[in-house]
């Protein structure tokens, strides 16, 4: 015996439509945001590093060019890890993969033995310079996507846990990221150091293909690592500053000190590697402790950036103290207005 359909709820289809209209709404309003994070990753990871001049980034080209690199990839990044409500150590293991994928595919800088790292043979085995390859992946991790990503969040919190981006704005990224990194693979790996004998990259390419893909997909998919809760107080506000900026300090003073020492390479990389670990279980346990909030997130990326603005004092000439200025009057308002807002409680918020 059929039976009609029942008709629908008025009520429930009001509001289905309404809900509709409200999300796109939203969804209009967030090309602020993408845009803001589109500048704001390049201005973070090119010219506060000092590898880009203020005066030339603010070129058209150079803007793009570098957007289509850094903002793409951290526009990605951050799509991913608020769909799938994922941690901040998701989006760290997924900005590892971005560093791999811009120096050591984009511009190969892990194994171009001519490239002006600094650092020359030092650490080089196996075709790839260890120490560089472990230094800009922790670069690209924190300051490129991580710290960009949370300060872009800060400047739009009530935008920070939604999704900013489309079907189509995701296609249209990865497709810019994809092309640009085609691009700097071919020119880099092919064309610009041919004539001084790297004339394509080498077979350890792949093990760095496959190590990006590995972090990539463990960002992606892994569950967040949830802290465990503690009753301890979170520390003081300045005390992550410092913390943020000590620790900071430590990572690069072992890659530059010790390798101006020449002492043995593995010994850097244990250095290395000892600060990052104990970084990421400082941030961990911290994280844990109740009122750990917008405001002490912020800290510790005001303190890890804190490193480059006193930095920025060596590169007078190029006029890149008056960016850190400006940047450092984004943090203190950043951290006043932070000071106001609610404590988010959900758990993709550590």
């Amino acid at each position: 015996m059929s039976q009609t359909p029942a008709a629908p709820d008025p009520l429930t289809a009001s509001a289905s439509v309404v809900n509709a209209r409200r999300q796109a709404r939203t969804r209009k309003r967030t090309w602020p945001a993408i845009l803001t994070l589109f500048v704001l990753a390049p201005l973070v990871g090119e010219v506060l590093s000092t590898s880009t001049p203020p005066l030339a980034f603010i070129n058209p080209l150079t803007l793009f060019w570098e957007g289509a690199l850094y903002g793409s990839g951290a526009l990605l990044v951050r799509e991913i890890a608020r769909r799938r409500r994922l941690g901040w150590s998701n989006i760290l293991l997924m900005g590892a993969a971005y560093g791999i994928l811009e120096e050591a595919i984009f511009i190969q800088s892990w194994f171009n033995p001519s490239f002006p790292t600094g650092l020359g043979a030092y650490g080089r085995y196996w075709d790839t310079n260890l120490v560089w390859a472990l230094e800009l992946t922790a670069f690209h991790a924190v300051f490129s996507i991580t710290v960009s990503i949370l300060l872009a969040e800060a400047i739009f919190p009530d935008r920070s846990q939604i999704s900013w981006l489309g079907r189509k704005e995701c296609w249209g990224f990865t497709i810019l990221l994809g092309g640009v990194t085609l691009l700097g693979f071919v020119y880099y790996g092919f064309s610009a150091s041919a004539r001084r004998g790297y004339t394509h990259p080498p077979a350890a390419i792949f093990g760095a293909i496959s190590l990006m893909t590995g972090l990539f997909l463990a960002g992606a998919y892994a569950r967040p690592i949830l802290p465990h809760v503690s009753t301890r107080p979170v520390p003081s506000l300045w005390r992550v500053r410092v913390m943020g900026f000590a620790l900071t300090l430590a990572f690069f003073a072992a890659v530059y000190s010790l390798s101006g020492l020449r002492v043995a390479a593995p010994v850097t990389l244990g250095v290395m590697a000892f600060v990052l670990v104990i970084a990421a279980r400082l941030s961990y346990s911290w994280s844990g402790r109740a009122g750990w909030s917008e405001q002490q997130r912020l800290a510790l990326a005001t303190g890890a950036l804190g490193y480059w603005l006193l930095f920025s004092l060596l590169a007078i000439a190029t006029g890149l103290p008056v960016v850190s200025l400006l940047v450092l009057g984004l943090l203190i308002w950043l951290a006043r207005r932070a000071a106001h807002l609610p404590t988010a409680s959900e758990h993709y918020e550590h």
